[in-house]
């Protein structure tokens, strides 16, 4: 079976991250996988659309804009863990 290897952890990969699979898999898997919590800017910046941070802990972390809609925050996170994971941008 085939694995990621991030941060020195093993995740089960379901498949090749494709396009299809980043926008239809269920979000708490792609942030398994790519080994990420989301949690809100500090502040709310004007034009902040959110990154993407190693921890110390060795966790990634996708930092999304403050206060917004559930939607934008599905449709971030999944563009960020596209980013750590590489393979699709």
């Amino acid at each position: 079976m085939d694995t990621y290897q991030l941060n020195g952890t093993g995740v089960p990969a379901a498949a090749p991250l494709t396009p299809a699979r980043l926008l239809s898999a269920p979000l708490v898997d792609l942030l398994a996988e790519a080994n990420a919590d989301v949690v809100d800017a500090v502040n709310d910046y004007p034009h902040f659309e959110g990154t993407t941070i190693l921890a110390r802990a060795g966790r990634n972390l996708v930092v999304l804009p403050k206060g917004s809609r559930l939607r934008d925050r599905e449709d971030l996170t999944r563009q960020l863990i596209g980013r750590i994971l590489g393979g699709a941008q």
